[in-house]
């Protein structure tokens, strides 16, 4: 859906540089550059979103094939292959968070995803292993929330709690 979406833009931009050459006559230099940047990087885009696409595909067959037991565990492990706990855990915090990640720079959202990730992983450790408190899960996604430039302190709070009761009810 979103290659073709992607296809079609590209193809708006190709008869928009044509009409564009033909009613003012020779492109500049200049425009003749930034359509072809603009081009490459739509490009660029869809290869992303088709890599990540696999990822994720890849990803989700592993755990089905697991759930159903038709793979072992240590047959398939990856740095892709995640329990289905920790998939749960990583859910649950990217809750509601989907327009903001997208207004992210492109650094912050690589960090933002990595601490998420991080995060994901010590509760996981920590429920596992018995161990879990509530106020450090708390700690901990409120520290990984305040990645976000300009967010709102009681935002924060208000959502750390309620990520660490979902998080801990699933337990």
């Amino acid at each position: 859906m979103q290659n073709d979406i992607i296809t079609q833009n590209l193809k708006e931009i190709d008869k928009k540089a044509k009409d564009a050459g033909v009613r003012e006559g020779k492109d500049s230099e200049v425009e003749i550059v930034a359509k072809m940047y603009e081009k490459d990087k739509i490009e660029a885009s869809v290869q992303k979103s088709e890599a990540l696409g696999e990822e994720l595909h890849k990803t989700a067959s592993v755990a089905q094939a697991q759930k159903a037991g038709t793979v072992s565990p240590s047959a398939t492990f990856s740095p892709l292959a995640k329990s289905e706990f920790l998939l749960q855990v990583e859910n649950v915090l990217a809750q509601d968070l989907g327009d903001i990640y997208e207004k992210l720079e492109p650094n912050l959202k690589l960090r933002f995803k990595n601490k998420g990730e991080e995060i994901a992983h010590k509760i996981e450790m920590v429920i596992s292993e018995g161990k879990a408190k509530i106020k450090q899960i708390v700690l901990w996604i409120k520290q990984w929330l305040k990645i976000i430039p300009g967010v709102n302190r009681f935002f924060l709070e208000q959502e750390a709690k309620i990520k660490a009761d979902k998080i801990i009810s699933m337990a």
